[in-house]
C-alpha cells in the first residue's frame, strides 16, 4: 500500500502511478523536495519506493540493502538538521523514510541506552517492540525540536506529518514471541497518522477511517496545493472516506484471528 500511497493510483485495481507521485506534484506547485531514507535503495519492496524517491530534487540514501546493514533511523537528523539549516524563498519537503519497528525488531534499538527489559525471554522480541516505538517518539521529538529552533531563529512556521503504511502481527513459536509482517492480520490496515503543526494548542484525537489509496490527494491539502486532478480531501477533517474501495470486505475476508495486545509491564525489569 505505501507506494499506492505515495501516488496517485488507479483506486480501483489498488494500484501505484509512478507518472503521478507524491514527488511529481510538489514540484509542480514549486515545492523543493528533499528524501532522507534509511530503508534499503535495492530489493523486492525498497525499488519501487526509490524511484519515487530519486524523482526528489534531493535525495540521500544512508543505506543500500537494509537486510544487510543495520543502520539507525536517529542517523537521519544529522541530515535533516544541515537541509533545515539551508536558508531558502521556497517551501520545502522534507521527506524522512525510517525503519521504524520494521523485522528484524531487537536490531532496530541497539543505540537506544534505555530499552525495556524483561524477565520472560518469551516476551524479549515484544520488550524490543515496544522500545522501538519509543525510539520513533524520540525521533519525532528530535525533529520537531529542529524545526521549532529554525523557526525561532527568523525561520518559517512548519507542519510535520508522520505516518505508517502497514501494521504488523505476532505469532508464538515454540521458544519465542515473534513480531514480523508475514502473518496477515486485521490490524494490518489499523495505522497511526499523525500531524504536528507549529504554534498547535492542544491536542485533538480524531477516530475518522480515511485510505491510504487518498493518501496523496491528503497531503496534497495539506501542502495548500489544488489542481485539475485533485479532488478536495483532508486527511484530518474527522470524517470516514465515503468509500472504501473494497477495504472492508477485504479486511472481513481474513479468518486470522484478532492478534491480541500483550501487556509486559508485569515482566518489566530495571536497566
Amino acid at each position: 500500500m505505501c507506494r499506492a500511497s505515495l501516488t496517485l493510483p488507479n483506486k480501483q485495481k489498488w494500484e501505484a502511478d509512478y507518472g503521478r507521485t507524491l514527488i511529481d506534484l510538489a514540484k509542480s506547485a514549486g515545492i523543493e523536495t528533499y528524501w532522507i531514507s534509511t530503508q534499503g535503495v535495492f530489493g523486492q519492496f525498497d525499488t519501487p519506493v526509490t524511484a519515487i524517491a530519486k524523482k526528489s530534487d534531493h535525495s540521500i540514501f544512508l543505506n543500500s540493502n537494509y537486510e544487510e546493514r543495520n543502520v539507525s533511523d536517529l542517523n537521519i537528523l544529522k541530515e535533516f538538521q544541515k537541509i533545515v539549516k539551508i536558508k531558502s524563498h521556497k517551501p520545502r519537503l522534507i521527506v524522512l523514510h525510517t525503519m521504524g519497528s520494521h523485522p528484524l525488531v531487537c536490531r532496530r534499538i541497539l543505540d537506544i541506552k534505555d530499552p525495556y527489559l524483561v524477565t520472560d525471554s518469551n516476551l524479549d522480541t515484544v520488550a524490543c517492540y515496544v522500545t522501538s516505538i519509543k525510539k520513533t517518539d524520540l525521533f519525532i521529538e528530535k525533529v520537531y525540536e529542529i524545526l521549532e529552533k529554525q523557526k525561532d531563529d527568523g525561520g518559517n512556521p512548519f507542519s510535520i506529518i508522520y505516518f505508517s503504511d502497514h501494521g504488523q502481527v505476532h505469532t508464538q513459536t515454540s521458544s519465542q514471541i515473534k513480531i514480523h509482517n508475514n502473518a496477515v492480520s486485521k490490524l494490518h490496515y489499523d495505522i497511526p497518522l499523525i500531524k504536528i503543526d507549529s504554534g498547535q494548542g492542544e491536542s485533538v484525537t480524531l477516530e475518522s477511517q480515511k485510505s491510504g489509496l487518498n493518501f496523496t490527494e491528503g497531503l496534497a491539502h495539506w501542502m495548500g496545493i489544488k489542481n485539475d486532478q485533485l479532488s478536495e480531501y483532508d486527511l484530518f477533517d474527522g470524517k470516514n472516506d465515503p468509500e472504501d474501495y473494497g477495504l472492508k470486505e477485504k479486511i472481513k475476508s481474513i479468518k486470522t484471528p484478532l492478534d491480541k495486545a500483550i501487556d509486559i509491564s508485569p515482566y518489566l525489569k530495571e536497566n
